[in-house]
């Protein structure tokens, strides 16, 4: 089992607490829905939540989806 790559269009990029603990939560990005995000912003949120889920998955062996 691996930890999957998400795609931006994939990702809930919503919270309303600040988090660093990726236990609580993985990202604590606010995107209204109504932004436009230009792709190389879309790629670069891309990579850091999948490096983020992947560092994770090394360290524990747990699949977050």
């Amino acid at each position: 089992m691996e930890q999957p790559k998400y795609r931006f269009e994939d990702l809930h990029l919503q919270s309303d607490k600040d988090y660093t603990d990726i236990n609580d939560t993985v990202v604590g990005f606010l995107i209204d829905k109504d932004v436009i995000v230009p792709f190389n912003i879309q790629r670069t949120l891309e990579d850091i939540v999948n490096n983020m889920l992947a560092g994770h998955f090394v360290e524990t062996q747990q699949v977050l989806y």
